[in-house]
């Protein structure tokens, strides 16, 4: 049996963006999220910027954090975010 243990209350979002964007995001830049699953829309900020691009797929990982208190918002949930190339 295996266990994983999860921190419910620090939630980040994990994004993969075209390394091409780069110079459009920064840490702080603030951006949409749609929880569909659970019609909840909020405003979040990107927290991190891993810029070790991912060789077969050309993307980069950003990290997005966001104010999910008193919502039922649990690890693995699917969201969108839209990120602005301004």
């Amino acid at each position: 049996m295996t266990i994983m243990l999860v921190d419910t209350e620090n939630l980040e979002i994990a994004v993969s963006i075209s390394a091409s964007m780069i110079s459009k995001i920064y840490v702080g830049k603030r951006v949409p999220i749609d929880r569909p699953a659970i019609k909840y829309r909020t405003i979040g900020k990107i927290k991190a910027v891993i810029p070790d691009a991912n060789p077969m797929t050309h993307k980069i990982q950003i990290r997005i954090e966001f104010d999910h208190r008193n919502r039922d918002i649990f690890p693995g949930m699917y969201a969108k975010v839209l990120i602005h190339d301004k």
